[in-house]
């Protein structure tokens, strides 16, 4: 069914998921009920890449406006498994005429990933070209879901790419729970409306981790091609998340591998508002690890929130 969503979300009402209390914890990790508790989502990785694990909340320490903040929350591979917090699985598929080409890949991969995430409650179907189509489908309905993804478009003249992505970002804000986006596209926009800035700012303070599936393959070398690749690259990157090129079929089993293995590694830690905190506000966030022998891993996380209106 079609689900319609409304306009593209300011700052701050993007950032109201972020403030609101956590679902019930799994055993072993520690949550609290907190209605002016923020959120963050923190992934950690080595000099190669590789995430690093079985950190503690004491190995952590958050700067709100560059003063420290408490950690009062901590959970490691939340909201994946069995935390109780739900999964929402979101697919950006570009329908442009510039993806012809990677079309059928496109929905190849759409199937593989969606079908290695049983544990996502819904999946949100955003199509785009020169217009933007919404929809959303319940586990027993993902059979019309994987015959809409293979169904031939005619295709698009335009790639309303930011628009889909603050589109489904407006959706994700009044629903808990993590939002894991997927976009599968070749990295252009037709640069209408919203612009790059204007979408990391968007989705610096979203609940939306986003994963990019970037078709290049089919673009010729060049400014282009590398202007397509730092784009999505960035995105992804400011949201926790990655960009992946893939170039052949057993690419898709790979990336899904290492999305659920990003997933697993993630750290959310939580800690109080800070009273001097103004709503509409947006204050920056900085997390680093205290032991200094550590500071060679890369701690991600978003660059601030903006604080919502009581």
């Amino acid at each position: 069914m079609f689900v319609p969503f409304g306009p593209v979300v300011a700052a701050a009402a993007a950032a109201a998921a972020m403030l609101a209390g956590p679902a019930a914890p799994a055993a072993g990790q520690v949550y609290r009920a907190r209605a002016d508790l923020v959120q963050l989502p923190v992934l950690v990785t080595d000099r190669r890449g590789e995430p690093v694990r079985g950190l503690t909340a004491a190995d952590f320490e958050i700067l709100d406006g560059g003063q420290a903040r408490p950690v009062l929350t901590f959970a490691e591979g939340a909201p994946v498994g069995d935390s109780g917090v739900p999964l929402y699985l979101g697919i950006l598929l570009d329908r442009s005429g510039s993806m012809e080409q990677d079309a059928r890949e496109a929905a190849r991969a759409v199937v593989d990933l969606v079908e290695s995430m049983p544990e996502a409650v819904d999946v949100t179907l955003v199509e785009f070209d020169t217009s933007v189509r919404t929809s959303r489908f319940a586990p027993a309905d993902y059979p019309q879901l994987f015959a809409r993804v293979r169904e031939p478009w005619p295709p698009g003249r335009e790639t309303a790419l930011f628009e889909a992505i603050a589109r489904y970002v407006d959706g994700a804000a009044g629903r808990d729970g993590l939002h894991l986006l997927l976009v599968f596209t070749d990295g252009g926009d037709s640069g209408r409306g919203l612009n790059v800035d204007d979408l990391l700012g968007l989705l610096e303070v979203s609940n939306v981790l986003m994963h990019a599936i970037v078709y290049l393959e089919h673009e010729p070398l060049g400014h282009l091609r590398a202007r397509h690749r730092y784009i999505m690259t960035t995105l992804a990157e400011r949201t926790g998340g990655e960009a992946f090129f893939p170039s052949a079929r057993g690419d898709v089993a790979r990336i899904a591998a290492r999305i659920r293995d990003l997933m697993a590694a993630r750290y959310t830690l939580g800690y109080e508002l800070p009273p001097e905190a103004q709503p509409g506000q947006f204050r920056e966030v900085r997390v680093r690890l205290v032991d200094p022998a550590r500071r060679q891993l890369r701690v991600r996380t978003r660059a601030g929130y903006a604080v919502p209106a009581p």
